[in-house]
């Protein structure tokens, strides 16, 4: 007989959502692994916020932060058309990452990107 458990924080789920939840896993051994259904035990263990911990902290503490300083932005501009556009610091994250992947980083590395009326790597970054 197959025993499914699902721990979840206990946060207001419905029991609509719980039953949805005890189909689902079930379906799932139904289809995987060729279970009969009526053998399939599925429980739902609902946790206290207070009693679930991530990263060394309780996830009760983790919800009343606030997650960091809103993102900075930085101003592009089309070396064709002039269109000018504010991206945001995980965008241009992003990219950094690619290029040191790729081997094209060096020491304050801006990217250039994609302009979405040429569609071509024509954005570049304009220092303040």
């Amino acid at each position: 007989m197959p025993y499914i458990n699902i721990k979840i924080t206990d946060e207001n789920v419905t029991k609509e959502q719980k039953l949805k939840l005890i189909q689902g896993a079930t379906q799932l051994l139904v289809d995987v692994l060729d279970k009969n259904p009526a053998t399939i035990v599925v429980v739902i263990d609902e946790v206290s916020t207070d009693n679930w911990g991530i990263g060394g902290e309780c996830v009760t503490a983790l919800r009343k932060q606030k997650f960091g300083p809103p993102m900075e932005g930085y101003s592009y501009r089309c070396s064709r058309c002039n269109f000018e556009v504010v991206m945001n610091e995980a965008i241009i994250d992003f990219e950094i990452g690619i290029a040191e992947f790729e081997g094209r980083y060096f020491e304050k590395f801006m990217p250039v990107l994609a302009c979405p009326g040429f569609n071509q790597e024509t954005l570049e970054y304009v220092p303040d």
